[in-house]
């Protein structure tokens, strides 16, 4: 079985971040055959092109148990990321549905909103991640499909949602962290003109059209670094949450984000929240229009959208005492 750690370059220059520690733990605990500085990899990364992720091959030490655990059959690589959610968006994109089935995934969070992480209940400090998952058990966690090629593991944002990715920027991730998504968030409701989004929605085989300012198919409780958008999702439910606000009053923005930052329930609160848990969405898009997938930007042309969720689809490492941290949602 071979262990590749995939690391994010923005980490190796985020000086909050336990590189040389996490880097000393793995030499330490044999997982490195030699002591690797993080001025090494800098120099490495500087030769990489662009969105292209650092790769360090570790070796497992036997009888570890990251080694004994990993017995599923067709399980034969072991990949540790770290990073955010958007690595992991580029490393489950570069695996693929085919190749989906052939890797375990550990997450080591090192990103600007560490959904993933959130939802698994995965320590944020990544030496702690580090020391949980290396002793942990593998767990099967649902894998959402966009137009049966992206696939995501955390959600998949409209309207409001990609519009403060987009505000959110690399400088202000770097220096405001999380905070950067509340930045955006801030940024676009200062704007007096917030667009509102036409489109048709398909559930059970029924479409309707509907116009909303903001729709999110949540495979995770949070979005956004640690907003929980849609609280009673788990990645263990097998279905896809939905969550849709209709369209607000100049007003009624704040105060649902509000409520949203401290981290309290809205979604059965306010009348003009309407949500759905399915295992597959269709939308119709009346015009080209940004998404924000795993806290990346695409943009999606005019047409049909299709949102299905792997149930299982994915083995990833989780702390041993996670599956009382996110038990399956109910349906």
């Amino acid at each position: 079985m071979s262990v590749t750690a995939f690391i994010n370059p923005v980490v190796l220059n985020n000086r909050r971040f336990p590189l040389r520690a996490l880097l000393n733990a793995w030499y330490a605990g044999g997982w490195l055959a030699r002591p690797v500085a993080v001025s090494e990899l800098q120099a490495q990364a500087q030769k990489l092109p662009n969105n292209e992720l650092l790769r360090l091959s570790l070796l497992p030490p036997p009888r570890h148990g990251l080694t004994k655990q990993a017995t599923a059959p067709q399980a034969k690589e072991t990949h540790i990321i770290v990073g955010g959610d958007g690595t992991l968006h580029l490393v489950l994109n570069q695996l693929g549905l085919d190749r989906l089935n052939t890797a375990t995934l550990m997450v080591i969070p090192g990103g600007t909103g560490n959904d993933f992480a959130r939802s698994l209940g995965i320590p944020l400090d990544p030496l702690a991640a580090w020391e949980q998952l290396s002793a942990g058990t593998l767990t099967p966690v649902d894998v959402g499909v966009l137009n049966n090629a992206t696939l995501f593991a955390c959600a998949c944002s409209f309207g409001f949602g990609a519009e403060v990715t987009r505000r959110a920027t690399r400088p202000a991730r770097y220096y405001l962290g999380k905070h950067a998504f509340a930045w955006g968030a801030l940024c676009y409701l200062l704007n007096p003109e917030k667009p509102r989004h036409k489109m048709k929605l398909s559930l059970h085989g029924y479409r309707r059209s509907i116009t909303s300012q903001h729709l999110v198919v949540g495979n995770g409780r949070t979005h956004g670094g640690g907003i929980p958008m849609t609280p009673s999702a788990s990645p263990q439910s097998g279905c896809l949450d939905i969550y849709r606000v209709k369209p607000l009053k100049r007003w009624e923005p704040w105060y649902l984000l509000g409520r949203s930052v401290a981290g309290r329930d809205h979604t059965s609160y306010h009348k003009k929240v309407v949500t759905y848990r399915l295992p597959e969405v269709t939308l119709s898009l009346n015009c080209a229009m940004d998404v924000d997938i795993d806290g990346e930007l695409y943009q999606l042309p005019e047409g049909e959208v299709s949102m299905r969720v792997i149930p299982g689809g994915l083995l990833a490492w989780v702390p041993s005492q996670a599956s009382a941290v996110c038990p399956p949602a109910s349906a």
